[in-house]
């Protein structure tokens, strides 16, 4: 892991100009790893930064702690000692006798011998398990005649092209075979190069529409004490078994590893992977696997195509909540295994990927009766990104982000009528977002936020197939409600392999916005013109993407399809690319497009975003004649920098919620946002000047613009005798100030944007006594509130600050600086401070404290929100106080 952090946030420091303060740098001073706490799935890293305020009255040197959760199934092991070591996958050379290398710094330990006999030791716990490959065959699953093609070649192991791999060159004529070796998994990849090597099955008196190409395995438990079970029964019993997975189990019935699925992919198209045919048999001489695909797919394929073999060792995980006080970083594949349970809270951010191994297949499994919730706020959301990703959290990788860093955030492996809850999260960077191999999701997926992905929802599934009976995974279903997708390569894709008959995936959209995608909104891809789906795609918006509904292929199997009330703009070429292939064929009957197509300039203004510049003015409109019927969405109103509020404003709520009562958020696809404060910042000019009284009302949301330069960082600045703040929200309606990066889609002008959110309210020279803030939220900001007076101002206040929550902000919670506090009090008084690093108060001023009064305890109204209060700091020019 890189020991490099971005900069953190810093402490105000002073300049001579008032209206742009400048902040001074973090500096990343330690970084280590608490190896106190490491278990068998966790490593926690903690990082010390200083921010050095060196141009406060009196210098102080502020020290802040982050925190890194590293998780990854098995990432720790435990040595002879009972000590939990790091786990090293690197391929050594070995000191037993008879094999050639080994990694044996892991809970499973590996080891190789030369082929010809049992090359491959399995070993936990002391016991283990020999495996020998020994050739490549033809099956023919009707008769079950085999016929071997190669036997194994007499090959010694030699390093691979990476340090946790071997490869067996040549192991067949025309084909090689590799290892990779991971945490708790042992791959193994037979690669065929040469397709000349293959004979066509008639020629040896076999039917090609039955025959697998299979790789057989010998397999030995004899020095594991283990049994071998499929699908619940013991292979001593019967004579050969199919089964999607074999497992290991120990004398007292445990499962300790299993023959995971496998899997095959061609040179043309590595991440469309197909399942493969897996038996075990029992003959003389011993217990032999065969694995492989069918001989139709095969030919169709282009070379080289790998057969992948997988070993896994079992490995609890359990229950765990995942909070936002810290960084949650997935280093390996996380299993989620039949009985566990993950909850990731509101404002959680999680990184994943690995800097180190670089296969790119991170993600967070989901198995068969697990289950995941990743339910973020509206005003919270979960944000799940690269490791790279230096937008959110702590930045543990001194790499820049690229789409494709990690394999998912969540992988739901063949989980039938799974539970888990996805939504208000955002998701970046991943190969497939949200990934569904032969999974059904009974919940809908809603109200996320997909960016800068391949295909921000992949579907995946076999079916049993009347030609080749390919084990099933069973039907790919999802509900999709109401998320944003951009920036894709594709939004929804479903995948699916030698079908013929099954209903293989049900899929329903309804409300999600598809824009800037470089292939389709929706895609379906399949080896056989075989395949059932139920399709139900309704009030859509459709923009800058390739293909609409795209499909190569026709003459379906069965289809059932509602493709009714969708809005398309800038889609391919014209009306001919909104359905394309199976879609345009009629088979679901007519298509309700009727009216004019959604103009995503003219209809609803900049419905989401425009991909050339920041934030168009969106104005207020409804869908009804777009297609899109009883749609209507209301946009921020802008607070332009450079129009000063100089006579008496209110801000009310801009849209009471009457408006989309089903709770759909047609376009925009974010929360209510009230007010945009100073979108259009930059080249200097960031300041909403306020000289008359503001007024805003209870439950009102406003968003600070964040732009792509961060030296422009907008303020809502309050100054002269006129200039009156009064934000009085209510225990139940509080007053929401936050940054517009968490809050919109396009609220802010980088992509990229940082969590150095360092917007504010400030009161420069505001002479009115009788300001009012309480019952209001601040969140994201570096200083919340930022009050400076000129030397000999009059008071500022009468009134306390008091009743409101600061929640996840960075060096200052509240700022207050005077000249002559002993004559102009001030009271900051039961006051909610939550998740927050440096101060809470920050007193620049050397004159003694007697006109300060200050406490801070929970307030009950904010009860259920509190998760970490650090204590409470105070900063003044003569000393801190804590």
């Amino acid at each position: 892991m890189a020991r490099f952090l971005r900069s953190l946030p810093s402490i105000l420091a002073w300049a001579v100009v008032v209206s742009l303060c400048s902040f001074s740098q973090a500096e990343l001073i330690s970084a280590r790893e608490l190896v106190g706490k490491r278990s068998a799935h966790t490593r926690v890293h903690e990082y010390v930064y200083r921010e050095d305020a060196s141009l406060l009255p009196t210098p102080e040197i502020l020290e802040v702690t982050r925190t890194v959760v590293e998780k990854g199934t098995d990432i720790n092991y435990l040595d002879e000692s009972g000590v939990w070591q790091r786990v090293n996958t690197d391929i050594t050379l070995s000191s037993k006798p008879g094999y050639f290398l080994e990694a044996t710094r892991q809970r499973a330990k590996v080891r190789f011998a030369p082929l010809g006999g049992m090359n491959a030791e399995y070993e936990i716990g002391g016991r283990s398990i020999h495996l020998g490959i020994r050739s490549l065959a033809y099956f023919d699953r009707s008769t079950g005649a085999r016929r071997v093609l190669a036997n194994v070649q007499n090959v010694d192991p030699r390093y691979g092209s990476a340090p946790n791999r071997i490869i067996y060159p040549g192991a067949f004529p025309g084909a090689d075979v590799e290892y990779v070796n991971d945490n708790t998994i042992l791959k193994q990849n037979v690669v065929l190069k040469d397709p000349q090597r293959l004979p066509a099955p008639a020629g040896l008196g076999m039917d090609a529409s039955s025959t697998f190409l299979v790789v057989v395995t010998q397999i030995d438990c004899g020095g594991s004490e283990r049994t071998l079970w499929g699908d619940g029964v013991n292979l001593e019993s019967v004579a050969a078994m199919e089964a999607k997975k074999f497992t290991f189990r120990d004398n007292n019935g445990l499962i300790v590893h299993y023959l995971a699925t496998g899997k095959a992919w061609d040179s043309a198209a590595p991440h469309r992977q197909l399942t493969v045919f897996k038996r075990v048999v029992r003959e003389e001489g011993g217990i032999f696997l065969l694995e492989g695909i069918p001989y139709t797919t095969l030919a169709e394929m282009t070379f080289p195509v790998t057969i992948d073999y997988v070993e896994k060792t079992q490995s609890a995980v359990g229950s765990e909540v995942w909070d936002r006080s810290k960084t949650w970083w997935v280093s390996d594949q996380y299993t989620l295994n039949d009985g566990d349970h993950l909850v990731i809270q509101p404002g959680a951010v999680v990184k994943i990927g690995s800097d180190y191994d670089g296969n790119n297949d991170e993600c967070i499994i989901v198995e068969d009766g697990a289950e995941v919730q990743a339910v973020g706020d509206p005003y919270m959301p979960i944000f799940i990104t690269s490791l790279a990703d230096e937008g959110n959290g702590v930045d543990v990788t001194e790499e820049a982000p690229a789409v494709g860093g990690y394999l998912s955030a969540f992988y739901f492996n063949e989980a039938t009528d799974n539970p888990s809850e996805i939504k208000n999260c955002r998701f970046r960077y991943a190969s497939h977002a949200l990934y569904l191999y032969g999974s059904t999701l009974t919940e809908p997926v809603r109200d996320n936020v997909f960016a800068q992905n391949g295909n921000a929802i992949f579907l995946e599934c076999d079916g049993g197939d009347s030609k080749h009976s390919i084990p099933e995974t069973g039907p790919s279903r999802l509900n999709a409600t109401n998320n944003l997708i951009y920036d894709c390569d594709c939004g929804v894709f479903a995948h699916a392999f030698a079908v013929d008959g099954y209903g293989t995936f049900g899929l329903e959209l309804y409300a999600n916005t598809i824009d800037d995608c470089n292939d389709a909104a929706v895609a379906v891809q399949r080896t056989d013109a075989g395949i059932c789906m139920d399709l139900v795609t309704t009030d859509n918006i459709i923009a800058d993407c390739d293909y609409g509904f795209y499909d190569p292929d026709e003459a379906p199997e069965s289809w059932t399809l509602d493709l009714d009330n969708n809005g398309f703009s800038s889609v391919g070429s014209g009306e001919s690319d909104w359905f394309t292939g199976m879609f345009a064929q009629g088979f679901w009957g007519s298509i309700e497009e009727t009216g004019t197509t959604f103009d995503q300039d003219n209809g609803n203004g900049s419905y989401y975003l425009d991909s050339t510049s920041d934030f168009l003015d969106a104005g207020e409109g409804t869908l009804n004649g777009y297609v899109l019927a009883n749609r209507t969405t209301i946009a921020p109103h802008h607070i332009d920098v450079n129009a000063p509020i100089s006579s008496t404003a209110a801000w009310e709520i801009l849209n009471d919620g009457e408006v989309d009562p089903d709770g759909l958020d047609l376009g925009y696809h974010h929360p209510r946002v009230d007010y945009l404060v100073a979108d259009n910042a930059g080249s200097g000019d960031k300041t909403v000047a306020v000289t008359a009284q503001l007024t805003v009302d209870p439950g009102v949301v406003v968003s600070f613009f964040r732009p792509s330069n961060t030296a422009y960082l907008p303020i809502l600045q309050f100054s002269g005798a006129n200039a009156k703040l009064l934000a009085e929200g209510t225990a139940t309606d509080m007053i929401l100030f936050d940054s517009a990066y968490y809050l919109g889609t396009n609220f802010f002008g980088s992509r990229t944007a940082n969590n150095d959110d360092v917007n504010s309210i400030q009161f420069y020279g505001a002479t009115s006594t009788n300001h009012q803030i309480a019952f209001c939220i601040f969140r994201h900001f570096n200083v919340a509130i930022y009050q400076w007076a000129p030397s000999g101002a009059t008071s500022l206040w009468n009134n306390p600050i008091e009743n409101n929550m600061f929640e996840c902000n960075n060096s200052c919670c509240c700022l207050y600086y005077y000249t002559n506090p002993q004559n102009n009090p001030l009271t900051i008084r039961n006051n909610l401070f939550v998740d927050w690093t440096g101060y809470a108060y920050l007193l620049g001023n050397a004159a003694n404290d007697a006109g300060y009064y200050y406490s801070s305890r929970i307030i009950t109204p904010l009860q259920r929100q509190l998760w970490i209060v650090p204590a409470w700091r105070v900063h003044q020019a003569r000393g801190t106080r804590s």
